[in-house]
């Protein structure tokens, strides 16, 4: 899975590049875009899908982090495909679901029923699920095969 550069923290402890509070922000920011701009985002979704993705799952759990995910699983129904042709697509898309702590029910129902899906896809395509879950944090393949049933 692919991890964000380290920040380069020069002498005197001034950080460069973007914080990880910077990445949420704008992981928020894209959901709200992408809700009142449904149709514009879609176009453009194949882009930035999976780093969406990735940042969303660093995010505390909050009333902000549930919209986004909401919006995001909303675009993985409408276009699958962006997750299931990438290498490492699902991988993460998996290992940020499986960063809540609580999934609340609503996400829940939604996103199970979307990686049951995957799950069905890869393996009717001569795919390896177990692959998919070996790039998983480590710390997060157990919960997330219990949540998810997978």
């Amino acid at each position: 899975m692919p991890i964000p550069p380290p920040m380069n923290v020069p002498f005197g402890g001034a950080q460069i590049g973007p914080s990880h509070q910077t990445f949420c922000s704008a992981s928020f920011t894209v959901a709200r875009i992408a809700n009142a701009f449904e149709k514009e985002v879609g176009d453009v979704f194949p882009h930035f899908a999976i780093e969406w993705a990735f940042h969303l799952g660093r995010c505390t759990e909050d009333e902000e982090k549930l919209f986004a995910f909401q919006v995001l699983m909303r675009f993985v129904n409408q276009c699958p495909q962006v997750f299931l042709k990438n290498e490492i697509g699902i991988s993460v898309l998996c290992n940020a679901l499986g960063t809540w702590w609580e999934t609340p029910d609503t996400l829940l129902a939604v996103s199970r029923q979307l990686i049951t899906q995957f799950k069905q896809a890869v393996q009717q395509n001569g795919g390896d699920w177990e692959n998919h879950m070996g790039r998983m944090d480590p710390t997060l393949v157990t919960s997330f095969r219990q949540r998810y049933k997978v």
